[in-house]
């Protein structure tokens, strides 16, 4: 048994929310949270994606969400 058997989730909600920030369809970043080892199923993912609401109203304010918009901008 691992020591950190949350870590993936959490990772994987971050994944989601930068991943989300960049446009990526709900559907496949549940498609790519599946790829994981020792996930056993979507509803984790899928819970962190609801709670994000507005992906942008979710991380405003947020430097992860600044830098973000500066690298789409300067595309």
């Amino acid at each position: 048994m691992s020591h950190c058997t949350s870590g993936k989730d959490r990772t994987g909600v971050i994944t989601a929310a930068i991943l989300k920030s960049f446009g990526i369809s709900n559907e496949l970043i549940v498609k790519e949270y599946l790829l994981s080892d020792g996930v056993e199923g979507a509803r984790p993912i899928k819970r962190a994606l609801e709670g994000f609401g507005s992906i942008n109203h979710y991380l405003k304010g947020d430097l992860c969400t600044k830098l973000t918009r500066k690298l789409i901008d300067s595309k």
